[in-house]
């Protein structure tokens, strides 16, 4: 009876389920392993690639269109980043734009000015200072002049005569002129000459034996018996 009970016992232990649960285990790490090879699939999927693809290309296209950061060389017309003062392609200096513009704006209102000063000088202030000092001058006759140059030396007269002779030369910016007058208009009387010194500037100007002229300017000095005045204006007339 014990031995029966025993072979029972034994039969009943028989490790039966062991092998359906190692089965299972191994069918689930098939399983397992399964996912592996379908993402491999996915990656390598032509559809996956393209995607991939479309969006390297937009970022390329976003990158080469942002040229706010580049400046154009004027030589060779290539782009090159800010901050470069020669072209990394051609090897040329770059110019400054902003300090050219500026050096010419400041040209071109230095000559206005110089241009508009030249003007108002002449054509206002000057017209003003002539009828000013014309108004400052002594009349003063030749006998005065040689008999008391040091009442006149370095002032400004005013003396009327008729032109006698007339010298001088071209000095390139004005005619210098060496001008002669008679003081005495009085006929048949002995000459009263006095020399003029008086630079036309402007070429405006010029004097013929016989003409009866106004000299304004300051008494300079004397030669003898013959006064010289710097003239600063020359008026015909009396």
């Amino acid at each position: 009876m014990k031995e029966e009970t025993k072979k029972r016992s034994v039969k009943k232990t028989a490790p039966k389920k062991t092998t359906s649960s190692k089965k299972s285990t191994e069918k689930k790490t098939v399983r397992k392993t399964v996912p592996k090879k379908v993402k491999e699939e996915i990656i390598d999927s032509p559809i996956l690639n393209e995607t991939t693809k479309s969006e390297e290309l937009n970022q390329e296209v976003t990158i080469n269109t942002d040229t706010s950061n580049l400046l154009e060389c004027k030589y060779c017309h290539q782009k090159y980043e800010k901050g470069y003062t020669i072209c990394p392609h051609c090897h040329k200096r770059q110019g400054n734009s902003i300090g050219l513009s500026f050096f010419i704006i400041f040209a071109v209102c230095f000559l206005f000015g110089i241009i508009s000063f030249h003007f108002i000088d002449k054509y206002i202030i000057k017209k003003t200072n002539d009828t000013d000092y014309k108004d400052t001058c002594i009349l003063v006759d030749y006998e005065n002049l040689v008999r008391k140059p040091k009442d006149y030396k370095g002032k400004d007269v005013k003396v009327i005569g008729e032109v006698v002779k007339v010298e001088g030369y071209d000095t390139g910016y004005g005619n210098e002129m060496i001008i002669t007058i008679n003081a005495n208009l009085f006929e048949g009387s002995a000459e009263h000459l006095i020399t003029i010194d008086y630079s036309d500037n402007s070429y405006e100007q010029g004097f013929i034996e016989g003409d009866i002229i106004t000299v304004y300017g300051k008494y300079n000095s004397i030669n003898g018996n013959m006064p010289n005045i710097e003239a600063k204006y020359i008026v015909f007339g009396k």
